[in-house]
């Protein structure tokens, strides 16, 4: 999800232009975000589909690749990147079915397959070791790259990720166990809505931008309907709780206290069956920490790679 709309607005409140062009002014915020991260925006071709990507950091640095969440995108780690990037290459993919990147209904989008995309799309960079992140969905992602290709990560680092069960299911996960959509924006007021799902403090955005966001999300709706969908059914049917325990690279468990999406509780699995775990869980916060507190989801990652690095966990 867009939540650099949030960011945005901000800007927007100072443009002579917000009133007649909300979206170009968005589209400029948002570039003026990936220069000061020292993001460039890049396409790849593989296998015939086109990848959307940014990337920055250090060139010869060990790459950071980080994937974005459900109805997210690439621009989602703007926040964190410069941090992190001063030690690694930068390369945050807009998963296929989301951000730019093609939108096809003859895909199958399941963790599994998008891992497998992820990998592929990597190989072509010529990236065949990276310290990989993924929040929420991504991090569902993340896991079944350690699972399906274990040469490749070196560390993965887990933002209120999908894919385990919880010692408490919140009122979200009921609900999707129950066959329902909780995210799915149908009318304008529903943008609110997600917004306060997904984090802590309440954001509201100015009724121009709120309504480009609308815009944008009901031309995906279909997409992303197909992909909640194969997405909740593999966590009704018990996600990866029974192959986590198989993953050896050290991994960054970091959980927003309030997240009112996957509830905390999901961190006592996580962290009792990965061998080399380590939990960060950052108070009023939600379900995109890298988002709502980027400095501190920034220092927590740059120290757990910097002891990954060192061998210190």
């Amino acid at each position: 999800m867009k939540f650099l709309l949030a960011i945005a607005a901000t800007v927007a409140a100072a443009v002579g232009g917000y009133l007649k062009y909300p979206a170009k002014v968005l589209d400029g915020a948002i570039s003026l975000q990936r220069r000061v991260a020292g993001l460039t925006h890049r396409t790849r071709v593989v296998d015939g589909y086109t990848w959307h990507y940014l990337e920055g950091g250090t060139p010869d640095g060990v790459p950071l690749v980080m994937i974005h969440g459900f109805a997210g995108n690439k621009d989602n780690w703007a926040l964190v990147a410069r941090a992190l990037g001063r030690n690694h290459r930068i390369i945050c993919p807009d998963l296929p079915g989301f951000g730019d990147s093609e939108r096809r209904f003859d895909l199958s989008y399941d963790t599994a397959t998008q891992a497998d995309r992820v990998h592929e799309f990597l190989l072509a960079l010529g990236i065949d070791k990276a310290h990989i992140a993924g929040n929420s969905m991504g991090g569902m992602i993340t896991l079944q790259l350690a699972l399906r290709h274990p040469e490749l990560p070196l560390s993965l680092a887990l933002l209120d990720s999908a894919g385990t069960s919880s010692a408490e299911p919140n009122a979200f996960q009921i609900a999707v166990e129950n066959g329902e959509t909780p995210l799915a924006v149908r009318t304008l007021d529903d943008v609110d809505r997600a917004l306060d799902l997904a984090t802590y403090r309440t954001v509201r955005l100015p009724k121009k931008l709120k309504q480009v966001f609308f815009e944008d999300i009901k031309e995906r709706e279909e997409l992303h309907d197909q992909v909640f969908g194969e997405i909740a059914e593999e966590a009704t049917e018990g996600g990866l709780d029974d192959e986590i325990a198989a993953i050896t690279q050290p991994v960054l468990i970091m959980w927003g206290r309030e997240d009112q999406i996957l509830d905390v509780s999901c961190t006592e699995l996580l962290d009792e069956r990965i061998a080399r775990s380590r939990v960060e869980i950052l108070d009023k916060t939600g379900h995109v920490p890298m988002m709502e507190r980027p400095r501190e989801a920034a220092r927590i990652h740059a120290d757990f790679l910097a002891d990954v690095a060192a061998g210190r966990i």
